[in-house]
């Protein structure tokens, strides 16, 4: 009997060093054939964009092409399904922004699910949001808007990027910890509700520096408040949503890089290591902080947590808030 526990043990230690040894076959020969870079949405978006800087600095680095693919649709649902289904061999990843969690909450059923179906890779950029009003409205201030708000509920006319966007649900945490109400007024992404507010046509949006640094530059604008706990330090003069009279809040969109669940180790901490890299390239970070992101590095255990954390605040929000694109 202790003879074949033995053999057990020996088997299952000679089977695991078998596996070890086979991870760092993979890393000492990943890659040897182009990468496919899956983007969910649209050419010309925050997320394509990044894909495309991190991707050109990424590849002569691998030593092979990376090849982006946007495959839009479905609040991104499409391309993270491919993927989710892709193998799991490190040549088919993934760019992902804040719908990989806000999708579990915002349908009821999805092909993938945002843990068990990916490999987290890196976090590499968190996009600060600004509330932003119009020139004309008497709110310099957090304070301020508060109370125009409560002195007039369900008046006061709120722009957002879409139903169940980042920017929408900002909004509704706003509203919820402030105890206000605004009129939510969707548009089909951020840049025609920065244009309608611009025109003097809506009270407040969410967005961020890059949209509205030249209308806040000709006056039609005006910035109350950054939605991160920390200031941005490339626009330190804009105050955080506490520090200007709010309730604290701790919101960004952000982007990260994933694989398909099962991708060896090796490969993993291969394209993280890239990825942290070029993040120390100035040229890299100027760029993605001229478009509004803060560079934000990270393990791929640290980005692990990170996607935990945003689904344990935004479900049961959205939830209880009966917000649904189902």
């Amino acid at each position: 009997m202790a003879t074949q526990s033995m053999r057990c043990r020996r088997l299952l230690f000679g089977l695991l060093a078998l596996s070890v040894a086979i991870s760092a076959a993979h890393a000492q020969t990943y890659p040897v054939k182009p990468i496919r870079w899956i983007v969910p949405i649209a050419a010309g978006g925050s997320n394509d964009v990044a894909a495309r800087l991190l991707s050109a600095n990424i590849a002569p680095a691998l030593g092979q092409q990376i090849i982006i693919e946007n495959r839009p649709g479905a609040a991104g649902i499409i391309g993270m399904d491919l993927v989710a289904k892709s193998p799991a061999d490190g040549y088919t990843i993934l760019s992902v922004d804040n719908s990989l969690v806000l999708n579990a909450g915002l349908y009821q059923k999805l092909p993938y699910d945002p843990e068990r179906d990916f490999e987290p890779v890196a976090l590499y950029g968190r996009i600060p949001m600004l509330i932003v009003v119009r020139a004309s409205l008497p709110a310099q201030n957090i304070t301020e808007l508060i109370a125009l708000a409560k002195a007039d509920p369900g008046k006061l006319t709120f722009g957002s990027a879409g139903k169940g966007s980042p920017h929408h649900l900002l909004q509704e945490l706003f509203k919820q910890r402030t105890g206000t109400d605004f009129i939510h007024v969707p548009f089909k992404g951020g840049t025609p509700a920065v244009a309608e507010i611009a025109a003097g046509r809506l009270d407040i949006t969410v967005s961020n520096w890059g949209s509205v640094a030249g209308h806040v530059s000709a006056g039609r604008l005006r910035v109350l408040a950054v939605s991160t706990l920390q200031r941005n330090p490339r626009q330190d003069h804009i105050p955080t949503i506490k520090e200007s009279g709010g309730p604290e809040i701790d919101v960004a969109a952000w982007q990260g890089l994933l694989t398909p669940k099962g991708t060896p180790r090796a490969i993993v901490d291969r394209l993280n290591a890239e990825v942290l890299a070029v993040l120390k390239n100035q040229k890299v970070v100027d760029t993605m902080g001229d478009a509004g992101m803060l560079a934000t590095p990270s393990t791929s255990a640290e980005f692990a947590a990170y996607i935990r954390s945003e689904r344990a605040l935004w479900e049961p929000l959205i939830k209880s808030w009966k917000i649904s694109l189902d």
